[in-house]
């Protein structure tokens, strides 16, 4: 792992300095070698490619993965703060597309208790 590492790692191809962006490097190295199950590659981009990702996903590792240093994310921070997001929409996606389920019982309370038996109902409850 640490040779194919050594052998495909741009930073370390053209000799630069190795810094946070080749940490951001690395991270989507790994996201990608996951998503694939595929140790081996030294292809990442059109392993993306391969994957159904949503677009925005697809977009972030292939940043995360240009050979320019300074086209990559500025900080982990702002690789967390893009994952987050996506995470935050697909989840609304996915909510969007549940059956409407009926309120839960709880939810029911306030009317319970604006009735005249509202201690027996609540008791039953």
């Amino acid at each position: 792992m640490l040779k194919n590492l050594l052998d495909c790692h741009p930073d370390i191809i053209n000799q630069r300095p190795l810094d946070y962006r080749s940490d951001i490097w690395s991270l989507a190295k790994i996201f990608v070698e996951l998503l694939t199950a595929d140790l081996e590659t030294r292809e990442f981009l059109p392993k993306i490619d391969d994957l159904e990702l949503p677009s925005e996903l697809n977009v972030l590792l292939k940043v995360m993965l240009a050979d320019d240093p300074d086209m990559r994310p500025r900080s982990m921070a702002e690789v967390a703060e893009s994952l987050d997001k996506i995470k935050k929409v697909e989840a609304e996606k996915i909510e969007e597309n549940l059956p409407h389920r009926s309120k839960p019982r709880y939810a029911r309370l306030p009317d319970l208790i604006k009735s005249s038996n509202c201690w027996r109902q609540l008791l039953l409850y």
